[in-house]
């Protein structure tokens, strides 16, 4: 079992903490903005169950809760506890509390560590797998050898590889004959003619954004001799020594290393895998097919359904499938519908590390709604649909589209937008 915070570790305290209150407190509350504290919690490996889920996840939000409290002299009152869980593995269950600073308590019930079940579960929602979700993905070795990954084999077709991991985070077509799957994060497997000739591991495998957009996975160590596991890019669950480079360098003749300094003490170094590669990866020489744009004149449905596999697919964060359009458009579907359309700043790729990236990277380009693209003014929107400006949005309705608009310095960079349902301009029209 790994969390996964979503809000940095807290390192450093103003004040004492002070009283947290079950929602069931007799309190008079402050007249100010409720602070909501988030947690997300991932099953690896299926071995936790609902109960045990939810009991982490509140002990993690409490703890949230008291460093929150240092700011408000007479305590916080838990208004409410929700969570979205899911038995899903490598899906995301995701809790969150709604706090209230207090004026006072005429009864106050007091939360600590040893009680934490006086907080009540307010609202929950079942995240259950329906027939249009992405099937599972399994991960049953870590071992990778000269001639195989997480028990794939070179030569191996992508159908049978497909029938042991279930499925990868994420498809990546090239052209017609080479695509890459990406297995977690940080490791790629290609394939030419459906067949697997390639795999690569970096610690910086992917742009920063695109990373953080994909699910979590426990692919993070691999064995090189069916006995240890190496986290790559921190370690041998500690640090690697020269018996672990002799032996990486017996294994594998495309590998790289990098010398980090300890986060806690600058003058203590030590030695990471940065990069790992089995088999062919020498297919710059190849050219990339362009990745087809969603124009939002049109349906996007059946814009999907029509480019389906020359789309870049993926799973998120939250278990859904997504797919990546040339234009950093991002089409999200739950339930086997469109339920959003993202529109992503182009990406920072300095960092990414992918030995094919002239080609993949090169098939991408800026996003164009309608006639606005990035970069351009707030203003423009104007003349496509109704806006109402704030500080650092601009929200957004036309006849198809809805949404909100990100800008920096007055310029759009961002979206994200929702289909407007026949049932909402139905609403609009008898108006």
């Amino acid at each position: 079992m790994k969390l996964l915070l979503c809000i940095l570790l807290f390192v450093s305290f103003n004040g004492a903490a002070k009283q947290i209150y079950a929602q069931n407190s007799e309190c008079q509350l402050e007249d100010a903005e409720p602070i909501k504290v988030e947690q997300d919690y991932i099953e690896f490996l299926n071995r936790y169950n609902y109960t045990q889920v939810v009991d982490s996840l509140r002990s993690f939000l409490f703890d949230k809760a008291v460093w929150h409290s240092r700011k408000h002299p007479n305590g916080l009152k838990v208004k409410s506890f929700n969570i979205e869980y899911s038995e899903r593995l490598h899906t995301v269950s995701y809790a969150y509390f709604i706090l209230q600073p207090v004026k006072s308590c005429s009864k106050p019930v007091i939360v600590d560590q040893a009680n934490l079940k006086l907080i009540s579960l307010t609202n929950q929602k079942y995240l259950n797998k329906s027939e249009q979700d992405p099937n599972p993905l399994y991960i049953r070795t870590n071992l990778v050898t000269p001639e195989s990954a997480f028990g794939a084999k070179l030569g191996e077709s992508y159908a049978e590889i497909i029938e042991r991991f279930g499925r990868f985070s994420l498809l990546w077509p090239i052209n017609d004959t080479i695509f890459m799957a990406v297995l977690g994060r940080r490791h790629a497997f290609l394939f030419e003619n459906q067949k697997f000739v390639g795999y690569h591991y970096n610690s910086k495998l992917l742009p920063v954004s695109l990373t953080n957009m994909l699910e979590q996975t426990d692919a993070g160590e691999i064995s090189v001799d069916g006995k240890n596991a190496y986290e790559l890019g921190t370690g041998p669950r500690g640090q690697i020594t020269k018996r672990h480079i002799e032996l990486f360098k017996l294994y594998f003749d495309n590998i790289d290393w990098s010398t980090w300094e300890d986060g806690y003490d600058p003058t203590e170094k030590f030695i990471v895998v940065s990069g790992l590669s089995i088999g062919d990866w020498k297919i710059s020489k190849h050219k990339a097919n362009p990745i087809p744009c969603f124009d939002f004149e049109k349906d996007v449905e059946q814009f999907v359904g029509e480019n389906t596999g020359r789309l870049i697919s993926s799973v998120d964060k939250k278990g859904r499938l997504n797919y990546l359009t040339g234009c950093m458009q991002q089409i999200v579907i739950e339930h086997g519908l469109v339920s959003e359309v993202n529109l992503l700043e182009q990406w920072t790729t300095s960092r990414a590390k992918l030995l094919i990236k002239d080609n993949t990277l090169s098939q991408l380009s800026p996003w164009q709604f309608l006639t606005v693209k990035e970069g351009d003014p707030e203003e423009v929107l104007n003349g496509i649909g109704y806006t109402e400006y704030s500080r650092e949005s601009v929200p957004f309705i036309s006849a198809k589209w809805q949404g909100e608009f990100l800008k920096y310095d007055g310029m759009l960079y961002a979206a994200k937008l929702k289909p407007v349902t026949k049932q909402q301009e139905e609403s609009e029209d008898s108006l």
